[in-house]
């Protein structure tokens, strides 16, 4: 259902076989049915024609919000599925990927490295089928966290990343990016290491 939007409308709606209709769309033809007020919810295409019946009434635009969520498995703000595993829109719920330093021997043979760790309700389900993969690795679950071990950090990679990922919340509070000075001294010396120069 992303294609399409939530729509709310409070006021009289006529009650027809066909489903509810705005009084402010005008009477069918013929119709001696009855109306009912309150709040009215669907999904619509902006643009198109294509929309979904109106639901309703409910008492409360919350109420009208939380039957999109609930009839259509749809974000009562954008429309966007939400996750099945959560109550939850990954867009405009986003989930916080915390990103940290990882411990390493700085003489070792690896490259600084990074763990990227996203948790919560829903966690599993946007690792694996929101945002399967980030700059070539795959997240690796460890009970209810999922991370990404990134084995090497760049000038820029922040960025980069939140680029490829801009439905996520960034703390990038426990990690740092080497400059482009430390970057090259850290690459000459792996290179060094590992035979290929």
């Amino acid at each position: 259902m992303s294609f399409m939007v939530p729509e709310y409308e409070n006021g009289p709606f006529y009650l027809t076989d066909d489903g509810a209709i705005p009084v402010d769309a005008g009477a069918p033809d013929d119709f001696d049915g009855e109306t009912a007020s309150g709040w009215f919810c669907r999904l619509s295409a902006p643009g198109y024609m294509d929309a979904t019946d109106w639901n309703g009434p409910y008492s409360s635009e919350d109420e009208a919000r939380q039957a999109i969520r609930d009839d259509f498995g749809a974000c009562d703000k954008c429309g966007n599925d939400l996750l099945e595993t959560a109550d939850r829109c990954p867009t405009c719920e986003p989930f916080t990927v915390v990103v940290s330093d990882r411990d390493r021997d700085p003489d070792g043979d690896e490259a600084p490295a990074v763990t990227l760790i996203v948790e919560g309700e829903g966690a599993a389900e946007w690792a694996t089928r929101v945002h399967q993969t980030l700059g070539g690795s795959s997240w690796e679950a460890a009970g209810d966290t999922f991370a990404y071990n990134m084995q090497d950090t760049y000038p820029g990679c922040f960025d980069a990343w939140q680029k490829e990922m801009p439905d996520a919340e960034w703390d990038f509070g426990q990690a740092s990016e080497p400059s482009e000075e430390e970057h090259a001294t850290e690459m000459a010396r792996l290179a060094a290491i590992h035979g290929y120069v």
